[in-house]
């Protein structure tokens, strides 16, 4: 099966018109785009007194996403709050929902709407030791009180191996004809050797509740109160600890830094995070997992956009592959 990434470029006037009837938020007079396109659609709402996001939510069928999945992130999402961790908040509309549909021409999705949050998402240029020892005590702290959180959702999210390798394996094999058979043998060589590692290394991981996608676009530092404010919980579930620890790390790799600008930037964070938790820090699993996310990364991406020309464009697959045997000898 092949699902197709559709979706409709949305008239501004209509979405004024759909938020003002669903919420009692006052003098709200534009909407205007920050991102279209991508994973979300997210639009800035203003008035003369706030400002406040819209979120679109992008459906992911493909991962059998339902409202009850948008729920449980944003039931998550305040329940940190009122622990003091904190995270993107959410305004409920005039029914008391956390949640919402909108209909647009590819059918109906979610939104949601958030308080505008102060802050500015770290430029990949300067080391501020402070934000990211500050970071890892986050998740620290997220860490402890997620445990005792408790959804009225369904949904049950797991980022465990069989969605981050095995499905991601399915989507490379079956839902994007590859450029040739050599890309789809070594693609097949490096999911059965982590297959293997993975059964070796995790045999007795727990699964605890985790952002799954702390990189250095997904957090806010407020400078003036010394704040990390944590957003975009989309793939928050159950999953391992040292996999979350790893996001950062790749993130850091992926955008090109040097290795010893990575290791600063690593040790605040773990360091930051070791002192506020008591769970283990591996260095191997972290690394292990940087290989994970790159397979991860690019088995979403053929969910996402499987009519994208570059899906069947080698010297970009050999890229991925580059980097996954790259990681390998990461230290």
């Amino acid at each position: 099966m092949q699902y197709i990434a559709v979706r409709s470029l949305v008239n501004r006037e209509y979405l004024l018109k759909v938020v003002r009837s669903k919420y009692a938020l006052e003098g709200v007079t534009s909407c205007n785009p920050l991102k279209v396109g991508g994973s979300n659609d997210i639009f800035l709402l203003t008035s003369s007194k706030r400002k406040l996001i819209l979120k679109i939510f992008f459906q992911r069928q493909c991962w059998g996403y339902s409202e009850e999945h948008y729920l449980f992130e944003l039931e998550l999402q305040q329940y940190l709050n009122a622990c003091g961790i904190p995270s993107s908040k959410t305004i409920v509309n005039k029914f008391g929902a956390l949640i919402d549909r909108i209909l647009l021409a590819e059918g109906e999705r979610f939104f949601a709407v958030y308080e505008f949050t102060k802050g500015a998402k770290w430029d990949h240029v300067t080391l501020k030791k402070q934000r990211f020892y500050k970071l890892g005590q986050t998740i620290a702290r997220l860490h402890d009180v997620s445990q005792q959180f408790v959804s009225t959702s369904s949904a049950q999210r797991k980022l465990d191996i069989n969605l981050m390798l095995d499905k991601s394996w399915y989507n490379i094999e079956h839902l994007v004809q590859l450029p040739s058979n050599k890309i789809k043998q070594e693609l097949s060589s490096i999911y059965r050797e982590m297959k293997a590692e993975a059964q070796n290394l995790l045999a007795t991981q727990e699964l605890l509740l985790i952002h799954g996608d702390v990189h250095c676009g997904n957090h806010l530092y407020y400078s003036a109160t010394d704040t990390i404010t944590l957003i975009d919980f989309e793939l928050c579930g159950y999953g391992f600890v040292n996999y979350e620890l790893s996001v950062l790390k790749h993130d850091l790799i992926n955008n090109g830094h040097k290795h010893h600008f990575i290791n600063k930037v690593m040790h605040e964070f773990l360091n930051g995070y070791a002192a506020f938790s008591k769970n283990p820090i591996d260095q191997n699993l972290i690394n292990f997992f940087v290989r994970l996310r790159y397979f991860f990364m690019l088995g979403s991406s053929f969910l996402f956009y499987p009519d994208k020309v570059e899906f069947n464009n080698a010297h970009i697959l050999n890229n991925f592959i580059k980097a996954i045997k790259k990681a390998e000898k990461l230290h």
